[in-house]
């Protein structure tokens, strides 16, 4: 799991959930090359702190090949499918991008329970 690259997109409640899991995994847990927060809040204010690159979007999509997952957390419903697009239209068929939805499955499939903020 250590080798796997994870972008988040979205800082908000669940994007900050998913980022202290992670890091608490520690050193048997995937890479977290960056995040994507564009509001100047709590979040984005926590993985600056931490050391995590925060990027644009347009900056996230030319680490191409770079990033093995993306989680796409942010309010916009639509944002994991156009960003998916997106990867498709550049040639990128390596990077997978996984929405709340999908998060909240396998948060459901390993812990048997439903723990992820809201």
């Amino acid at each position: 799991m250590k080798d796997t690259r994870i972008a988040i997109l979205g800082l908000g409640r669940l994007g900050q959930f998913l980022l202290e899991r992670l890091l608490g995994l520690g050193d048997a847990g995937p890479h977290i090359v960056c995040a994507v927060e564009t509001r100047e809040d709590i979040g984005r204010r926590k993985a600056d702190a931490l050391g995590i690159a925060l990027v644009s979007i347009d900056e996230l999509v030319r680490l191409g090949e770079d990033i093995d997952v993306i989680f796409a957390l942010t309010d916009d419903a639509v944002m994991p499918s156009q960003l998916r697009q997106i990867l498709v239209a550049i040639g990128n068929q390596h990077t997978q991008v996984l929405s709340e939805k999908d998060l909240r499955l396998i948060g459901m499939l390993v812990d048997g329970r439903q723990d992820c903020p809201a």
